[in-house]
This record gives C-alpha cells, structure tokens and sequence, in this order.
C-alpha cells in the first residue's frame, strides 16, 4: 500500500487513511462510534473523534483484520488493494461473516496496477519480502497480467458477496469524493458502529 506509480499521485496507503478518516467523520457525526480493527480498546466517538483516531492510524497494522474483539453484527469498512491471495482475503472474511460481522470492502489502487502500463526490460521490486522480479519484455506478459487481475477481481468479489459485504473499487487517481460518497450511501442506515482498517 504504500506505493504509487508517479509522483503527482497519492500513495494507496494515503488515499486510503483519508477515505478512513473522512468517512469516520461523516459517521461520527451521525452520533456512531467508530474503532479501528487491531487497536483494542480503543473507541472514537464525538467531537474530538477524528483527531484522536488519525492519531491511532500509525498503529494499525497493514494487511488483513483480525475478526477478535469486534462486536456481533456491527459494520465492517476494509480499505486496501486486497491482492493478498484469495484465500487470505476468504479466510479473513469468513471470520468476520461468523461473528457475525458485515459492511464494505473498498480496493484502493494506482491506475499502472489496472493497466502494467510500462514497456520494454523492468525490474519490479517487491515491497512486502517478495524477490525481485526482473521481466524482459514486459508487453509479452501484459494480456497474462490482465487475465490475472480479472480473476482477482472476480473472485474479490465473490469472497465479498459470500460473505455480506459489498465491494467497489477506487483508483487513486481519480477524486476521492467519489468513492466517499459511494461508501456513505452503501452503509446509509445500516451501521451501528463502523469499523475500518488499512489492509
């Protein structure tokens, strides 16, 4: 997540902690509580809410939640670009499908991660212990990385809808009011505490 493809965009990291944060706001000031997954103890509500809890952002932890400590049928608000390997992101919300736990997933990634928009040799470094990889004509490989994306986003969202949530996607370099609103509109109603994390 914390990545970008060029300068003039937001790192995933940092669209995602301000969709966090202004949805936070938007929540609490409707009079709910809001926590972040992986901090116990921690509940933000009120006034002060926000400042308190974009404090707390730098202690959760990148990557999937856990399901412990999240109350029964509260709602669950996932932000990350979930290209952790299908069964991860199944397991992760599976077990918050049994707690039970439901609400959103939103995707958050730079426009090259749709497109592998490069040509020629590159070298792609892994940012989270995967090796290098060192690809010589990248544009043989791109109808392949294609089909390999659609297949995580397909089955992203058929892990989501199994498990009661609802899942868009947003690109960092388009507003991010946007995906803001379309996030209020899908728990309109529906929460009574909201919960995000950064996975």
């Amino acid at each position: 997540m914390d990545w970008r493809s060029e300068g003039a965009l937001p790192k995933k990291r940092e669209r995602a902690e301000l969709l966090l944060a202004a949805l936070a706001c938007l929540v609490t000031r409707a009079g709910e509580q809001v926590r972040l997954a992986g901090v116990p103890g921690r509940v933000f509500s009120g006034r002060a809410a926000l400042e308190t809890l974009c404090q707390a952002l730098p202690a959760t932890s990148a990557g999937l939640p856990p399901a412990t400590g999240l109350p029964r049928h509260a709602t669950a608000v996932l932000f990350g670009d979930f290209l952790s390997p299908l069964d991860e992101v199944k397991s992760c919300l599976s077990s918050l499908a049994e707690v039970p736990v439901s609400g959103q997933v939103l995707m958050v990634l730079d426009p090259a991660e749709l497109s592998l928009p490069y040509d020629g040799r590159v070298k792609f470094r892994g940012l989270e212990g995967e090796p290098d990889a060192l690809i010589p004509r990248v544009g043989s490989v791109r109808e392949a990385y294609a089909n390999a994306f659609a297949a995580q986003l397909d089955g992203l969202k058929t892990i989501c809808s199994a498990a009661g949530f609802g899942f868009a996607m947003h690109r960092t370099d388009h507003p991010p009011e946007a995906a803001l609103l379309a996030l209020w509109m899908a728990l309109d109603g529906n929460a009574v505490r909201q919960y995000g994390q950064r996975a």
